[in-house]
């Protein structure tokens, strides 16, 4: 009798009380549930599972029942299902005498739909730590096993143990290609070896968690099974305290369901810790994507809860990257993910939407109503008087650090305190100072606010002024411009600040201007100043080419790269975090670098791996992270104990591209 597997499958498709038992029990979505149901119908198919449901019932389930319950419910459904059509897609149903021979055979069909694929494995070349421990695979050519996949341990009375792989790879006991080389008939490629070569499939996983709390090395050699999206689910919510949860991205289970996963925002906004770095190759690893996408985040948590008081400033540093971001096709989230479905190649990015929907994230409604962009010249200019008042390293940020020695330094801490008067513009300074230079003519000094500086250093800061005032964003005449007032920013907003079309010296004294007054805002408030009572508790400041403020030289001297050092160091205190990306993390400067809560890692060369910050990954995860796709990184965060391997869905704004 054929069975009508295409039936069956089409039937369990669109089968209610199944799609509820998957969405509830396992947490998949539409595309999900299709996709596991086909891989369902595929195994029973390739198991060579008996064509009589009697078996199924009496012999099969049962086996199943005992290491993987929820699976074993599942079978339970489609067996029900199957049952109700009066010629059950052409499967048997009859009671059968009990065979011993076919015992084997019912225990091998049960551990392939019950998901165990190996064992953990204890020698004296594979020794199991607290930490981490060995397993080999069976030998089954379907099961496919990844470094940054999760995997679970199956431990005493039902408990289990939860890991990631770090390392696999394949040996056999030949300890030489020659040996090889003599097994094909002294070299002959065409011969077939007249038995065949044992090759087994090793791996290596570091322990993320374990249900009986121990921190001791395995002494059994345990079961292996695909992971379970409920119990990393559980794992890595119970990581974090739920009023923290902040949607970082997603990974998926050993059947492919898209699991959340979960950062701390104390961690990441301040004030325990703080500070996001992301990097990884330009156009493939996805830094501004992602951090749109925690952005977005972040911003619907702070929405959700008004203890998680947010609002971030985003600068654009090239091209149009955030400028698009209002720029949406799609009239609503819900709309956007029924698009998505109907398109090739964008089911994934429509379950990830889906999931994110389910935790409260719209990156729609969030950018659509919350973000505002400033144009330079158009929205915010800056006059002598602007730098000034906000210290006089904002103002010696215009110059390059290749002209700024100790003598520099001093002139320019002389004339901030001269010339901070409300009225001197730069036209009028660069006046002043050339008239009593010519007063001077005669001597090789000068007094500028009781401090003596030599004529030169005098003539040289005129000359490389008169240069710097060729900007869109510097007012030459007037005293003041039109500075952006951060003191407006709201909780839950996003200002994105462009500073693409500026010079390089003009984007340090943006960027500088703007977190020195963030920092100094945020001080009054935690200090109480009634000013700046509705003022957001955090602010997150994301910016890319990161390197180019904070570069890992260390002996050229930045302004900037000082400040950013100390917020760096004492930013999560006040509430002022960074979002930096940059596309070589070698780049940037160590203590930033050091001082980051939560790394993400894009696809990048071994050159860039072979540097020490990239430690943190073992050499399998190195690997994987040189092959890595677009929408995928490897976070590393505070409140997760091991590196794992993430997914995440694209802008919604960047869908047509």
């Amino acid at each position: 009798m054929n069975i009508k597997w295409e039936e069956l499958e089409r039937d369990l498709k669109n089968n209610g009380k199944i799609r509820g038992f998957l969405k509830e029990r396992f947490g998949m979505y539409r595309t999900e549930i299709d996709r596991e149901i086909e891989g369902i119908v595929k195994s029973i198919k390739e198991s060579k599972l008996p064509n009589n449901l009697w078996l199924w019932e009496n012999k099969t389930i049962p086996g199943i029942e005992k290491r993987n319950p929820a699976r074993a419910d599942l079978l339970k459904l489609i067996l029900e299902k199957i049952r109700s059509r009066a010629d059950k897609y052409g499967f048997l149903d009859e009671p059968v005498e009990e065979d011993k021979k076919d015992e084997a055979k019912f225990q091998e069909i049960s551990d392939q739909l019950s998901g165990i694929i190996g064992r953990v494995t204890i020698t004296r070349n594979t020794p199991a730590t607290p930490y981490d421990f060995y397993f080999w695979l069976k030998s089954d050519t379907d099961i496919h096993i990844e470094p940054g996949e999760f995997i679970e341990v199956n431990l005493a009375d039902t408990k289990i143990a939860i890991a990631t792989v770090e390392e696999i790879y394949s040996v056999s006991d030949r300890e030489t290609p020659i040996s090889d080389f003599y097994g094909f008939s002294y070299g002959q490629p065409e011969e077939e070896p007249p038995t065949e070569i044992p090759v087994i499939r090793v791996g290596k996983a570091r322990i993320i968690h374990r249900d009986d709390g121990m921190q001791a090395p395995f002494i059994n050699s345990h079961t292996i099974r695909k992971s379970m999206a409920r119990n990393i689910q559980r794992v890595l919510q119970n990581m974090v305290k739920p009023e923290n949860r902040v949607l970082l991205g997603f990974v998926e289970d050993g059947f492919s369901t898209l699991v959340p996963v979960y950062g701390d925002y104390e961690y990441i906004f301040g004030y325990k810790a703080a500070h996001v770095n992301i990097t990884g190759k330009s156009g493939v690893a996805g830094k501004t994507s992602y951090a749109l996408f925690l952005i977005a985040s972040a911003l619907s948590k702070s929405k959700q809860d008004e203890t998680k008081s947010l609002a971030v400033v985003g600068f654009n540093v090239k091209e149009k990257d955030l400028l698009a971001v209002k720029n949406f096709e799609f009239n609503s989230l819900d709309d956007a993910i029924s698009e998505l479905e109907k398109m090739s190649g964008y089911k994934d990015d429509a379950s990830m939407w889906a999931k994110a929907k389910e935790e409260g994230v719209d990156p729609i409604k969030i950018f659509k109503e919350r973000s505002h962009i400033f144009e330079p010249a158009e929205d915010y200019s800056y006059g002598l008087q602007d730098l000034l008042e906000r210290g006089p390293y904002v103002f010696l940020s215009l110059f390059d650090i290749s002209d700024i020695d100790d003598k520099f330094e001093s002139l320019i801490l002389s004339i901030a305190e001269q010339y901070k008067d409300n009225n001197t513009s730069f036209i009028k300074l660069i006046r002043d100072l050339s008239s009593r230079l010519d007063k001077n003519r005669n001597s090789q000094y000068i007094n500028i606010s009781y401090t003596t500086h030599h004529v030169s250093t005098v003539q040289k800061f005129l000359n490389r002024l008169n240069k710097i005032l060729h900007s869109q964003v510097l007012e030459k005449e007037s005293p003041r411009g039109h500075p952006l007032n951060i003191d407006y920013i709201e909780t839950g907003d996003f200002w994105i600040i462009d500073i693409n079309p500026l010079k390089d010296n003009e984007k340090r004294m943006v960027f500088f201007s703007i977190l020195s007054d963030l920092s100094s805002i945020l001080e009054s408030k935690k200090q109480g100043d009634p000013n700046f009572e509705t003022f957001p508790s955090r602010v997150a400041i994301f910016v890319d080419e990161l390197n180019k403020f904070a570069p890992s030289t260390k002996n050229a001297y930045s302004p900037i790269k000082n400040f950013l050092i100390e917020i760096a160091a004492r930013g999560r205190s006040i509430g002022l975090s960074l979002i930096g990306a940059e596309q070589f993390a070698s780049q940037i400067d160590e203590e930033i670098l050091g001082n980051c809560s939560t790394y993400l890692i894009g696809k990048t060369n071994n050159v860039e791996l072979s540097n020490k910050f990239y430690k943190k990954l073992s050499e399998g995860l190195q690997k994987r992270v040189e092959n890595l796709k677009a929408g995928q990184l490897v976070l590393i965060h505070e409140a997760i104990r091991v590196p794992i391997f993430i997914r995440y869905p694209i802008p919604l704004h960047r869908v047509e591209e």
